[in-house]
C-alpha cells in the first residue's frame, strides 16, 4: 500500500470510543473461509457497529479454555461473546460443566454482558444422523447450562439459538465453515443481538 509522507489514518466522526466487545471461539470466529479478513462476520460487525472488536477465534481450538479465559478476562470490556460450541463437538462431555465454568469464570471479575451463541449446525446434517446428533447434544447442552446460570441469579446473560442463526446449507462452504453468504448472516443475527444488548438503536436496512 503506498501512502504520501503526510497521510493519516483516523477514525470516523461516528466511532465509538468506549470499552471493545471480545469474541472468543473457533475458526468461525477467527473468518475462517470467508473470501477476504473484511468479511469475518466479527469484522462486519464492528464496521456496523462502529466500535472496537477483539477477535479471539482460533481455528481448530477454542473450547473455553480457563487458560485463555484467564487472559480474557483481564480486558476492560464492554460486552464478552462466547462462539466456541463449533469446536466443542468432539468432547460433548464437556460443553455443559465448561459453559457454567466460562460464565461463572468472566461473572468473577466483570458485570458486563455475556452472549452465548449456539453451534449454527452442519450443511449435511439433515442426512447425516451423526452430525445431527452432535449438534442436538452439543445444543441441548449448552442451552441447559444458560438456564442454569439463569436461574442461579446470573445477570445480563444473554443467548443466540441455531435457530435464530438460521444458517441453511448454502451459507457453509464445507459442511461446517461459513461462505461469505454465512458470514454476513451470522453478522446481522449477532449485530441486531449487540444493539439489544447494549441498548444501541437498530439499523434500518435498506431491502
Amino acid at each position: 500500500v503506498g501512502l504520501s509522507k503526510d497521510a493519516r489514518v483516523e477514525a470516523g466522526d461516528d466511532f465509538v470510543n468506549e470499552k471493545p466487545a471480545v469474541f472468543y471461539g473457533s475458526s468461525i470466529t477467527q473468518g475462517g473461509c470467508a473470501s477476504h479478513p473484511g468479511n469475518a462476520y466479527t469484522n462486519m460487525i464492528m464496521r456496523e457497529l462502529n466500535r472496537e472488536i477483539i477477535n479471539l477465534g482460533f481455528s481448530g481450538n477454542g473450547p473455553m479454555e480457563t487458560e485463555v479465559l484467564d487472559f480474557i478476562v483481564e480486558t476492560d470490556a464492554r460486552l464478552f461473546i462466547l462462539d466456541c460450541y463449533p469446536n466443542m463437538t468432539g468432547m460433548l462431555q464437556n460443553v455443559y460443566p465448561r459453559t457454567l465454568a466460562a460464565v461463572k469464570q468472566i461473572r468473577a471479575k466483570h458485570d458486563e454482558p455475556i452472549l452465548l451463541i449456539e453451534h449454527p449446525g452442519y450443511s449435511n446434517e439433515a442426512t447425516n444422523n451423526e452430525r445431527r446428533d452432535m449438534i442436538s447434544t452439543s445444543n441441548a447442552a449448552s442451552r441447559n447450562a444458560y438456564e442454569r446460570l439463569v436461574k442461579e441469579g446470573v445477570k445480563d446473560l444473554h443467548y443466540i439459538s441455531k435457530a435464530d442463526l438460521e444458517c441453511p446449507p448454502e451459507t457453509m462452504v464445507d459442511y461446517t465453515h461459513l461462505t461469505d453468504l454465512g458470514m454476513k448472516q451470522q453478522a446481522t443475527v449477532v449485530e441486531r443481538k449487540v444493539r439489544k444488548i447494549l441498548k444501541m438503536p437498530l439499523r434500518r436496512r435498506s431491502r
